[in-house]
């Protein structure tokens, strides 16, 4: 690393003792309570052994390493005791009712909205004990929304833990939440809660969230397309619920969604409007300090609109970060202004680190601040127009430099046409979001007449952003899909977009070598990965709520065989199993009907010489595998005992049915599976 980024050197240990503490955590090896202590004691013998370096003549370098790897493991191992705590608060405890405080907006889904709760008190033996747990709830209930601060009231809808995934390579719901603090999800149908009082706002948090609201409304009132309105909404407010879903996906496929996530590019657009308006300050002994307090206000100001959102805090930092240094530096280093704030942000949210809108995020900026200024004086024309489109463009690729191995490791697409896009929508950024906050300010002011200018203005700017994402879904090939890199592809290409950064700012042949060496890694690896996927076969029963799924891949084929309804449940595909198709390399994927149920048919598939049989007491072969999904009760009393085969019995069945299976075959001795309780059955 270079002497002008020393924090670069600082947060690499810091992240390593995070990496750690999830790796041993993951594994249930980690003691948190009296790994705390020991840790504490660790960076108190470090600490003391630095202030006596120079005199005993120590290296400083070696202390400050390990002290600040002890640091990350200290603070992801306390993250992680506050959240167990938020277990034990309600696990294992016969409580019969409960009281939460909404804490967010609602957010608007398919069929239901969705709120962040804090959990206040449980009634237990008829005493209320105070306890303090985040709940992500879940309500029918979708024209009378629950504001921030209410208070609900819930009886026999008992707090359950996130569901864990059962099928392979399954998106992991409950990792997910518990990396954002939440321990609990509740889902409570119409009529199953009562509202109490109301309580004052009383933290910064609760208060930014209201704000948000009052700014919700505001734009609501002002912009009259819906779907000009749900851009903005997205844009400025960084909420999502109220934009369509096909616009949505016009965004996804033109590679333009990062703009509807607000994150560093919208703060980064505030913060450079506000340093050319206020620029002058700096050059004053005393109007710097006025520089930073303007610039601070305004960023705050921005980052209480959209309710003090994670990822707006996130940018709004590394935007503070680059002013302080702004104005207290004639020159600052951009890289290591940036590893200032994401060590102050994993400081004090570990985990935060696991969160993709971070990782995008700061792999983005890292990105236009490595590459930009190597290539920026490629584009030069005496057309200020020409010019600021090809610098516009470069920013573009820049961003992609990093940001494109982590999309395809999340989501397995890319899109084709992001360049053409990209140019515009960019441009049209900031005059969109000066607008909605000009909008929010003279409603604030009381000038409804020029609001009413603005708000044309805007809804105009909005439906062009919107007719620009369209295009690329005209033109073939806009979208690459079921790509797909494994965490070694990622890293591979990482490592090698860093030493392509050396080469071209060293011109250093060594670089150069390097390069080529980690280019071979990353094509060997993906090559024998391909290699195994394409000579592997495996049949999985997967474990999917209310259907009975099969499948099969051979090579780049696959194969679904489910009953006839899950052919038209997109959803339950998409989510239990596309990605696993996705990350085992599977092009094409046919499916094939079971016959209805109602039949009562039994229906056998010999897989490999493994005969595997549905609809049947009795199984087809001494060694096989049947799959019990006939929704009729089991009329006999005793089953004889098969123990070379195996039952399974299918998410089908209603629950007293399955429950009568799995006790029959329990008492005649048969090995049973619910895939609902064990995961997906892989098939030897």
């Amino acid at each position: 690393m270079y002497p002008t980024q020393p924090f670069v050197r600082f947060l690499i240990p810091l992240v390593g003792g995070i990496l750690g503490t999830i790796f041993l955590n993951d594994r249930h090896w980690l003691l948190p309570g009296s790994l705390s202590f020991f840790l504490s004691g660790l960076l108190v013998v470090c600490w003391v052994a630095i202030r006596l370096a120079p005199r005993y003549r120590l290296g400083t370098s070696g202390f400050v390493f390990f002290a600040l790897f002890c640091l990350g493991i200290l603070a992801a191992t306390l993250k992680y005791s506050a959240f167990q705590k938020q277990i034990s608060q309600v696990e294992n405890r016969e409580y019969d009712a409960y009281v939460l405080e909404v804490r967010s907006l609602g957010e608007k889904r398919k069929a239901s909205v969705r709120y962040d709760a804090q959990l206040t008190s449980l009634r237990v033996n008829g005493e209320w004990q105070q306890t303090d747990a985040r709940v992500i709830v879940s309500t029918e209930e979708r024209k009378n929304l629950l504001s921030p601060g209410t208070r609900i009231l819930i009886k026999g809808r008992p707090l359950s833990r996130p569901a864990r995934p059962l099928n392979p390579n399954e998106f992991d719901y409950q990792k997910y939440l518990e990396r954002k603090g939440v321990a609990w999800t509740v889902f409570l149908p119409e009529g199953t809660y009562a509202q109490l009082p109301s309580i004052p706002a009383k933290s910064l948090a609760m208060w930014a969230t209201r704000f948000s609201e009052w700014a919700d409304t505001e734009l609501r009132t002002h912009i009259k397309t819906d779907a000009s309105y749900g851009l903005v909404k997205a844009m400025v407010l960084a909420r999502r619920d109220d934009l369509g879903a096909d616009l949505l996906n016009s965004y996804i496929q033109a590679g333009a969604v990062h703009i509807l996530a607000v994150s560093g590019l919208h703060v980064g657009v505030l913060f450079l409007l506000l340093s050319w308006v206020l620029g002058d300050l700096r050059k004053h002994q005393k109007g710097r300090f006025l520089y930073l307090g303007l610039i601070i206000g305004f960023i705050s100001f921005y980052a209480l609109i959209t309710g003090l959102s994670p990822s707006v805090v996130r940018a709004s930092l590394m935007c503070v970060t680059f002013a302080v240094s702004q104005t207290f530096r004639r020159t600052h280093d951009g890289v290591n202004t940036l590893a200032i704030s994401a060590f102050i942000i994993l400081l004090f949210d570990p985990l935060a680190l696991f969160a993709v809108g971070f990782q995008l995020s700061y792999a983005a900026v890292l990105g236009i601040l490595l590459f930009y200024p190597l290539v920026k004086e490629t584009v030069d024309s005496k057309y200020r127009v020409i010019k600021w489109v090809g610098q516009i463009t470069l920013v573009s690729l820049a961003a992609q430099v990093f940001t494109f191995p982590i999309s395809i490791y999340y989501f397995h697409q890319f899109p084709s046409y992001f360049l053409l896009v990209n140019p515009f929508v960019i441009s049209l950024t900031p005059i969109l979001i000066y607008s909605a906050i000009a909008i929010l300010a003279f409603s604030w002011i009381g000038w409804s007449q020029l609001n009413d200018l603005l708000a044309l203005w805007t809804d105009g700017v909005a439906k062009a952003m919107n007719y620009v994402v369209q295009w690329p879904r005209l033109l073939p090939h806009y979208l690459l899909e079921n790509l797909d890199f494994d965490f070694l592809e990622l890293c591979f290409l990482m490592i090698a977009m860093l030493v392509l950064y050396q080469l071209l700012k060293s011109r250093n042949y060594t670089y150069l070598r390097l390069f080529f060496v980690m280019c071979l890694l990353f094509c060997t690896y993906a090559t024998a990965r391909s290699l195994n996927q394409f000579t592997s076969s495996r049949l999985i029963i997967h474990a999917v709520s209310k259907h009975t799924v099969l499948s099969i891949s051979e090579g780049q084929k696959g194969y679904v065989i489910a009953d006839p309804e899950f052919k038209t449940d997109s959803l339950a595909y998409n989510f239990h199993l596309k990605n696993y198709f996705i990350t085992h390399g599977i092009a094409t994927v046919q499916f094939l009907e079971l016959p209805n149920k109602a039949l009562s048919r039994p229906v056998r598939i010999d897989y490999i010489h493994y005969p595997i049989v549905f609809d049947s007491s009795v199984p087809a072969h001494e060694k096989g595998l049947t799959i019990l999904r006939e929704k009729r009760f089991p009329r006999m009393s005793s089953l004889a005992t098969y123990p070379n085969s195996l039952f399974v019995v299918s998410q089908e069945l209603g629950f007293k049915t399955k429950n009568q299976w799995l006790n029959l075959l329990d008492r005649s001795g048969n090995r049973v599976v619910d895939p609902s309780e064990s995961g997906a059955l892989e098939v030897p």
